[in-house]
Formats: C-alpha cells, sequence, structure tokens
C-alpha cells in the first residue's frame, strides 16, 4: 500500500472514532422528543458541520471538529 493511501486510511481512522464519541443528530431528537417540558430557560449546544485533520506543534495528528454553537440564556 503506497503511503499516501496509509495516510488517508489512518486520517479516516482517527475522524471517525472522533464522530463516534458523539451523540448522533438522530439520537439527540429521540432524546429531546421524549422529555416532558413547557419552557427553556437556558441551553448551550455545539454542532457539528465535519472534520479537519491538524498537526500538533509535535507533527502528531488530531481531529478537530468544525461547526457552530447555539446559546440561550
Amino acid at each position: 500500500m503506497k503511503d499516501e493511501n496509509k495516510e488517508l486510511l489512518n486520517d479516516s481512522i482517527l475522524i471517525k472514532a472522533a464522530k463516534d464519541s458523539y451523540v448522533k443528530k438522530e439520537d439527540f431528537i429521540r432524546m429531546i422528543e421524549n422529555l416532558n417540558f413547557t419552557e427553556i430557560k437556558n441551553f448551550t449546544c455545539e454542532f457539528i458541520t465535519g472534520y479537519q485533520i491538524k498537526k500538533n506543534d509535535k507533527e502528531q495528528k488530531y481531529v478537530q471538529s468544525l461547526g457552530f454553537d447555539i446559546r440561550i440564556d
């Protein structure tokens, strides 16, 4: 296997591990659908729209999530 293919495979594994550590959109919707409430006092949520592979100062790769936050205070 070529080195660049190995690197792509390793990057894919890193991203999959990051994705698997978060609650999926569908699961989150099911969670709040089953809650009985009438108002929201405050709420904070970080939504992920994608992932990016970065390198730290020691050239070790890590996954940075991309997205946006919603805050209600």
